[in-house]
């Protein structure tokens, strides 16, 4: 679904390093069609091998990425605020000073803090 959705031709990666890399497209032996865009979104969606490709990296300041992760918590559908509320979550971010500090919000956000435990 990836593949034929477009998915991988919109990537953004941030990295720790202060760069931003987008996606120029994939290598892939999977070609779309109508029938593999059918199949995908009925009965057959492989797994498949795919090489990303990746346009020179770019600079990025940290308040580019907190607006990013931001927007993310803003179009959520109880995908990052599965266990956390999105105000507490888009507080964390705002308050977060490096790259590292954005990392472990996330590695938060994973975290059920309902106190209830599974049996």
């Amino acid at each position: 679904m990836g593949v034929i959705s477009g998915f991988f031709e919109k990537l953004t990666v941030y990295d720790a390093n202060g760069r931003r890399w987008k996606s120029k497209g994939l290598n892939s032996e999977y070609r779309r069609s109508w029938w593999t865009v059918l199949l995908a979104h009925t009965v057959y969606n492989p797994w498949i091998t795919i090489t990303l490709l990746w346009k020179e990296p770019t600079s990025y300041d940290l308040d580019e990425l907190k607006r990013a992760y931001a927007k993310a918590v803003d179009s959520d559908d109880d995908i990052l605020t599965q266990f956390v509320e999105a105000v507490e979550l888009q507080h964390k971010i705002s308050a977060a000073q490096t790259f590292a500090d954005l990392v472990a919000v996330y590695q938060w956000m994973e975290i059920d803090h309902s106190g209830a435990h599974a049996a």
